[in-house]
């Protein structure tokens, strides 16, 4: 055995002594960076059975883990695999680890796990898979480890999620799937856990249909960059415990009444980045606790006021909601137009408008949040409230005329 390695193992040793408790013969076994090609026999050695928590073996070149190569280890708490060359872990590889907590087997090249990959793992929390190769997962693959809290599954090639692919993970707390290829999603894929946070981002899910999510107890349910096109009226019924809802960077161009439909508990839904160019009046009905909505960078163009009047956003719970209205001066150009609710929004600040050009983003309301450093206004009442128009200097767009719809500004 080289000296760097019994060093590797030695460095985290605390040495008994007639004063040491049994605490203190804690061990950990640090392994990493060793250019290692295979698990070491050593670490079975009798002397670490019982008193070895954590092994770091991260960052070597181990290609395999084989069914004995961490039996004796009864106390073993943490195992950390991750940066390495691993493309196969035999069945029951880990079954005698009845104490592991965490599992961390990322960045490696795992095509395949089965039902017996972590048979004997009951106590385990938290598992990360992620930055592998996996492409499918064998149904009920995961229903031995009931007292997972945390499954991440990030950056992998999977292609869809079945009902019984989380089956028995009954106290989920945390599922990654960012970073996939998931086109489908089976009907009562995770009904499994309750109260937990759901990521999907960056997949190919291009609809969502009715049942997809239907009695799914999430909290945090993250849809962002997937593609997204249509999504079914009534598709996000009965997620009584759903609090935020991010669907950002899609291809939305529509929001219609009843998307949003029985979402009683929401309270923060994000749809900035999208090509949404219509609301129709009741699009978020449904959603009586609602704080904040993002509509940043969409195709707006008009905001019909009764959308927020009739569903009591403002005028009850008064939400925020970040509004750019992405207007890019053409020659068929025409102003949106700055009507009286959206004048009062904004000087409740319930509109938030970035720090932008003044002309592209809320050009007749935006005096409330901020001042233009170029701007020169003129003070008018409108709505019963002051307003101002800004002026732009030749640095930037130049402004158009004021809106017929808007009275002459009265100068002091």
């Amino acid at each position: 055995m080289s000296s760097s390695l019994i060093l590797g193992v030695q460095i985290l040793y605390l040495i008994a002594t007639p004063e040491t408790n049994h605490a203190a013969l804690r061990r950990n076994i640090y392994l990493a960076n060793k250019n290692l090609r295979v698990i070491p026999d050593y670490i079975q050695h009798t002397t670490y059975n019982n008193s070895t928590f954590i092994v770091y073996l991260m960052r070597n070149k181990i290609a395999a883990v084989n069914r004995t190569s961490f039996s004796h280890l009864h106390n073993l708490q943490e195992l950390h695999l991750d940066s390495n060359e691993l493309e196969n872990i035999a069945d029951f590889a880990f079954e005698h680890l009845v104490n592991l907590l965490k599992l961390d087997l990322a960045e490696n090249q795992l095509k395949q796990i089965t039902n017996a990959t972590f048979f004997g793992l009951w106590k385990l929390r938290e598992l990360h898979l992620e930055s592998n190769q996996l492409e499918n997962i064998t149904d009920f693959v995961f229903e031995r480890l009931v007292n997972l809290l945390k499954l991440n599954l990030a950056e992998n090639r999977l292609k869809q999620i079945t009902n019984a692919t989380f089956f028995g993970l009954w106290k989920l707390k945390q599922l990654f799937l960012t970073g996939n290829r998931i086109k489908v999603i089976g009907k009562d894929s995770f009904i499994h856990a309750q109260d937990f946070h759901l990521s999907l981002s960056n997949n190919y899910i291009n609809f969502i249909r009715i049942g997809m999510f239907e009695r799914v107890q999430v909290h945090d349910l993250m849809i962002e960059s997937c593609h997204l096109i249509e999504i079914q009226i009534y598709a996000f019924k009965n997620l009584p415990r759903l609090i935020t809802l991010n669907m950002k960077s899609n291809k939305l161009e529509l929001i219609k009444t009843g998307m949003f439909y029985d979402l009683g508990n929401l309270q923060n839904l994000d749809l900035s980045e999208n090509r949404i160019r219509s609301l129709e009046v009741d699009s978020f009905k449904g959603m009586p606790r609602l704080k904040n909505i993002s509509l940043l960078k969409n195709n707006l163009k008009i905001i019909d006021p009764r959308i927020f009047e009739r569903n009591h956003l403002f005028f009850s719970h008064y939400p925020k909601m970040q509004l750019t209205l992405n207007i890019i001066p053409n020659s068929q150009f025409q102003w949106t137009e700055c009507n009286c609710w959206l004048r009062k929004a904004v000087a409740r600040k319930q509109v938030i408008e970035p720090k932008q050009s003044c002309v592209k983003n809320l050009f007749w309301c935006q005096p409330f949040l901020r001042k233009c450093n170029r701007m020169e206004a003129e003070n008018e009442l409108v709505c019963g409230i002051p307003v101002c128009y800004p002026q732009c200097n030749a640095t930037t767009t130049e402004s158009p005329a004021p809106s017929s719809s808007f009275p002459t500004a009265i100068k002091r």
